[in-house]
């Protein structure tokens, strides 16, 4: 009802809305991540981070981070007028993937 109105008035007038088509290719998204018991927060490995961290910065001892593919090769079109559902499991990547297109990832991702 409340577009109805509005599109109706849109007609009358004779107006074209401008269409948009999103198109992405090869998207490829990696971070440095803690992997295994590592990951969980807790107050040991928060002082362990901090410290490897510190050592790390002044190249002491190497990274303990592994690198992680988040995702790989993503492609797609997105076609105007039509709306788009983005589906998969938790930690599939969906919020990382619309990021990428927004532009706005984190800088500590690639």
């Amino acid at each position: 009802m409340l577009f109805e109105n509005h599109f109706k008035r849109i007609v009358i007038v004779g107006l074209e809305l401008p269409t948009i088509e999103v198109r992405f290719k090869d998207i490829n998204v990696e971070a440095q991540v803690y992997v295994g018991s590592r990951a969980l927060p807790s107050l040991l490995n928060f002082f362990v981070n901090v410290i490897e961290g510190c050592l790390n910065n002044l190249q002491i001892i190497p990274s303990p981070k592994k690198q992680l593919h988040i995702l790989q090769n993503v492609s797609g079109i997105i076609k105007p007028k039509r709306m788009t559902l983005l589906l998969g499991p938790p930690g599939s990547g969906k919020t990382t993937l619309l990021l990428a297109l927004a532009g706005r990832l984190g800088k500590d991702l690639k």
